[in-house]
């Protein structure tokens, strides 16, 4: 039904992770593409949009959201986007919203709908984009817009309610996805501990359990001492399973570094392993190839719409949890472990505080623990 709906309209889609929200808005820009309409595809991250141009398999016309809407703001008003006073403790400085519908209000608004009139957008990780973002998007107003949304994986700093885009987008027609299609039984169990659910999406459907014992996520406590046969294991392990792409998902650059460093220091000590190791940050933005096995090493946050065979979530004991961002830490979590389709394994260290262990499922058939 989906895949059928007219091109031109406003299409409001929700679902859980794995449902297929991706890969329709991906058929959606497809079909434009081979149309001849003019569209970008908006995502939410660099590293979203480089998988999303891997997948395409031609040149999808895609852009980070941001970018996109900085660039057309100062198209429209000849001015740099407005921002308000930082945050405090905080580098991040949220856009003025406010002054920036001001000034579109001063544009002529029939030289913007001729401007746009023909433009199509598709938005992936709708959730994640601020609420005035919509109504900038309808103060234009852009008439051919499909958003995509999981409001239970909201992890950015500024995200919109299922309410906030209804009534912006005004949708021709809405649907909600249910069936998983990603993530293996004891994957899909373990993010689904994690779930705090919000209005706007249900969660998707937990795959039957398989009529074969499978082995269920893991935590893996390693010491100092056997730090450097782990990351060994890890070599092999993708050396066992060649075409498996594997994500290692860190809790900051840190954490992200070393474990790059170690992966590649060990993989010098392992004959006849070729196994490729990238990574990817804000800072460089490094091209990555999604479509052959090994491993990409990123942070938490870069890790939203991408898919992995396999996800490792580094060193759990350094993301940090009280008692006010419970809910928060739970999301993130139900977002990383959600990446992986097949398994996925915790690495924490010992001797060392671990305040994400209030939110860790206590049922050793959804994880197991090993020492």
């Amino acid at each position: 039904m989906v895949r059928a709906w007219p091109l031109e309209g406003r299409y409001f889609l929700t679902g859980g992770p794995g449902t297929g929200k991706s890969v329709m808005c991906l058929l959606r820009a497809r079909r434009l593409h081979d149309a001849n309409k003019n569209y970008c595809f908006l995502v939410f991250n660099h590293l979203l949009r480089f998988a999303s141009h891997q997948l395409f398999g031609i040149d999808l016309k895609a852009a980070q959201w941001q970018a996109w809407f900085y660039k057309v703001f100062e198209e429209i008003t000849g001015r740099k986007v407005p921002y308000l006073d930082a945050v405090a403790a905080e580098k991040w400085r949220p856009v003025d919203w406010n002054t920036c519908l001001d000034l579109l209000g001063e544009q002529s608004s029939d030289a913007l709908e001729k401007r746009y009139k023909d433009q199509h957008l598709i938005i992936d990780e709708g959730q994640d984009m601020p609420p005035g973002f919509y109504q900038f998007l309808n103060a234009i107003p852009f008439e051919n817009v499909f958003v995509a949304a999981d409001f239970n994986q909201a992890i950015g700093q500024d995200n919109s309610s299922f309410v906030e885009i209804n009534d912006e987008l005004n949708s021709d027609f809405e649907q909600e996805l249910k069936a998983n299609y990603r993530n293996k039984y004891g994957v899909a169990c373990l993010a689904r501990a994690f779930l705090v659910e919000t209005p706007g999406t249900t969660p998707p459907e937990v795959p039957p359990r398989p009529q074969r014992p499978t082995r269920q996520p893991v935590l893996f406590t390693y010491t100092k001492d056997h730090e450097g046969r782990m990351f060994r294991r890890l070599l092999l392990y993708a050396g066992r399973n060649p075409r498996f792409l594997i994500g290692v998902i860190a809790p900051n650059n840190k954490v992200r570094e070393r474990y790059l460093a170690m992966l590649r220091s060990a993989e010098n000590n392992i004959e006849d392993l070729a196994c490729p190791i990238s990574t990817y940050s804000t800072e460089e933005r490094n091209q990555l190839d999604f479509s052959e096995g090994g491993f990409i090493v990123i942070n938490a946050q870069s890790c939203k719409g991408l898919e992995f065979d396999v996800v490792f979530i580094a060193d759990i004991n350094e993301f940090p949890c009280w008692r006010s961002i419970v809910d928060e830490k739970k999301m993130l979590f139900y977002v990383m472990t959600a990446r992986a389709m097949h398994q996925v394994f915790m690495l924490r260290k010992a001797d060392q505080k671990c305040p994400i262990e209030v939110i860790l499922p206590d049922d050793p058939e959804i994880l197991e623990r090993l020492p």
